[in-house]
């Protein structure tokens, strides 16, 4: 899993939710990810590997059919 703040433009006011003056909920979003993707995040950087996420469409939204962002097609990479 990939732990990651929410894709929302009001990310302080979404993200950060204070409960009272000593207790704030900070929430994030969990991307489920392929062992390539893992692999390619611990090589490349997290920023590299969310490029390759986005350039497929994943949403914060859980697609158990979703594409593996990393995989080699036919051994070329």
């Amino acid at each position: 899993m990939f732990v990651w703040v929410p894709d929302v433009e009001d990310k302080a006011g979404l993200f950060n939710l204070e409960m009272n003056s000593e207790k704030v909920v900070h929430f994030y979003t969990l991307i489920p990810l392929y062992r390539e993707e893992l692999d390619y995040k611990v090589k490349h950087g997290e920023e590299e590997l969310l490029n390759r996420l986005n350039k497929i469409g994943v949403t914060d939204v859980l697609n158990l059919t979703r594409k593996n962002s990393c995989k080699k097609m036919f051994g070329l990479f």
